[in-house]
């Protein structure tokens, strides 16, 4: 995995250990910052849009290379590929305009209406339903990817700037930003308002993100020498903590166990998310201000990943979703995470140094585990750690299962003890084993005490185990698939609805409009028209002088003769 910054160049940093990897220097000349950086969804492409000229993509995949410079975006000032495909990506420009780039066809695909003032922030919401688009006089446009048109105009309460603005990755509602005058928000695009905001920074806002494993987390960074944790159900700040010098960017890794701080003076700080009061790791990555930073995206970095990432996964999905989002503490932002008593408190400021591993704990595994568990990396790049970093004494005996191994291993090891350690049970072999297509989570702990009572384990009572853990998986995943079939359909029902009552309303005024246009040119057609109703009054008052007139010329000529 990189972690990619940009100052006057672009750098890849490799992760967890900060070394540098590639150097990129856009364009022909240096001439200033790179105003903006995006991964594509695999991480294997880096849109980059230098200070002046064309915006490039720079491919990571095998060596570093370019691949494309875009010609028909005129004066380009920040950038962001889709969330779903690498296809396209959007831009905003310096005169205010927005409009969407097909990469594979070379070509603008679709232009929205444009901004008033410079368009310095971009981003796509977690389903590229909508865009999102700050602009230098403080207003946040929100157009929709759909019909290309804006859906809302947004601002930072007690603010006249946007100096920060991102999207929510699971929540696609939720955007936050933040302004010079120090103010972070959250808005809520379903009621376009905000759903939090907080006065918490004494400098500009430089930097704010969403956590990736809870959407109700967020952090943020200032001038102001300190970044701050909150949670925006509870509308509170979780952490403050403070820095050595002025941060200008932070990003999340996208398991969000670490999250990455830039420095004005050209330093990234690396942070583990269950220990926030120090850096783990801190390197200077340029001789400038840095101006952007960001984790390589997902799906390249999990192309490798292994059996136990996997299980992580799945159990953080079927057991502790919602824990963690009623979970109001910054330091239980992961499964496998130290309880809070690491996280300073916004006005304390430290933290108890007493905690225990959280998602262990949650298991009854803990085993009266400290704060000073190993935090080693296998072979296999799995942040898990080997048997000697939480006890040795109890791996020296392959008889007793340690208690703070994982639950993976835990499993493992029953396996090989049911078929070596005891001369009666059968012996197993993987090849008579079904695929396992979940880790067994209820029933893993089973096995160990069937094991510890000196229990046969037949291969029948294998077997019942995975198909019940199979079909758990399947359960929980079909439930999981109604849910957020559910939630895409009231989605979209919404927005329907929300499509309908703007054009209700846009036939509304334009029927108003209409309406006040032909008063005005009644009235000035009976203004000027002979056929005005004074008009035939006149005439007709006039019609009968002359008639007078004739009658009384008629008579005195009956009187003559």
């Amino acid at each position: 995995m990189y972690i990619a910054s940009s100052s006057t160049s672009v750098k890849f940093h490799s992760f967890p250990e900060g070394d540098l990897v590639y150097n990129y220097q856009p364009g022909s000349k240096v001439d200033g910052p790179v105003r903006s950086i995006s991964w594509s969804k695999d991480g294997s492409w880096l849109s980059v849009v230098p200070t002046s000229g064309l915006p490039e993509i720079i491919s990571v995949r095998n060596h570093l290379k370019l691949i494309h410079t875009i010609v028909d975006v005129d004066e380009p000032s920040c950038t962001a590929f889709q969330n779903t495909t690498k296809k396209f990506i959007a831009f905003g420009t310096k005169n205010g305009q927005v409009l969407i780039y097909d990469v594979k066809q070379k070509k603008i695909k679709n232009r929205f209406p444009r901004a008033s003032s410079l368009i310095s922030h971009i981003e796509f919401t977690a389903r590229d339903t909508h865009l999102v688009a700050g602009c230098l006089n403080g207003e946040v446009h929100l157009y929709s990817n759909l019909t290309h048109a804006l859906s809302s105009t947004l601002k930072v309460p007690k603010s006249e700037s946007v100096s920060a603005l991102r999207t929510n990755p699971l929540k696609r509602n939720f955007i936050i930003g933040g302004s010079n005058e120090g103010v972070v928000v959250v808005w809520d695009s379903n009621i376009n308002k905000h759903k939090f905001f907080v006065e918490s920074h004494k400098a500009p806002v430089t930097g704010v993100a969403f956590s990736p494993n809870n959407p109700d987390l967020i952090i943020s960074t200032g001038a102001d020498r300190q970044f701050f944790c909150y949670d925006i159900i509870s509308n509170k700040c979780i952490a403050s903590v403070p820095v050595n010098n002025s941060m200008t960017a932070v990003d999340f890794s996208h398991d969000g166990t670490h999250f990455v701080l830039a420095s004005q003076e050209g330093n990234i700080s690396l942070y583990d998310s269950r220990r926030i009061l120090e850096p783990v790791l801190v390197f200077e990555a340029h001789k400038s201000t840095i101006k952007n930073v960001a984790f390589q995206k997902q799906e390249m970095v999990n192309s490798n990943s292994s059996l136990l990432e996997d299980l992580a996964v799945s159990e953080r999905n079927s057991k502790n979703d919602e824990e963690i989002v009623q979970n109001v503490s910054f330091g239980n932002l992961l499964p496998n995470s130290p309880e809070s008593g690491d996280v300073p408190d916004c006005n304390k400021g430290s933290g108890s140094p007493n905690v225990v591993d959280s998602f262990m704990a949650g298991l009854g595994l803990d085993g009266g585990l400290t704060s000073k568990y190993d935090h080693s990396t296998n072979g296999d790049g799995d942040n898990w750690g080997d048997c000697n970093s939480y006890n040795k004494q109890p791996c020296e005996n392959t008889n007793e299962e340690p208690e703070r191994l994982s639950l993976y291993k835990r499993r493992s090891l029953s396996m090989k003890q049911a078929s070596t350690s005891t001369p009666t049970c059968p012996q197993v072999t993987v090849s008579k084993l079904e695929p396992v297509m979940s880790p067994i989570v209820n029933h893993g702990a089973d096995i160990k005490n069937n094991n510890e009572k000196n229990v046969p384990v037949s291969f029948d009572h294998v077997k019942e185990l995975v198909e019940e853990a199979v079909r758990n998986e399947i359960s929980e995943k079909f439930s999981a698939f109604t849910k957020e079939m559910k939630y895409q359909f009231s989605s979209t029902n919404a927005q329907m609805r929300r499509m309908h009552l703007d054009m209700m309303m846009a036939m509304m005024k334009d029927f108003i409009k209409m309406e006040n246009s032909m008063n005005v040119l009644r009235e000035d057609l009976a203004a000027n028209s002979p056929l005005s109703d004074n008009y035939l009054l006149d005439e007709n008052l006039r019609l009968k002088k002359q008639i007078a007139l004739l009658e009384e010329q008629l008579s005195k000529a009956d009187l003559d003769k």
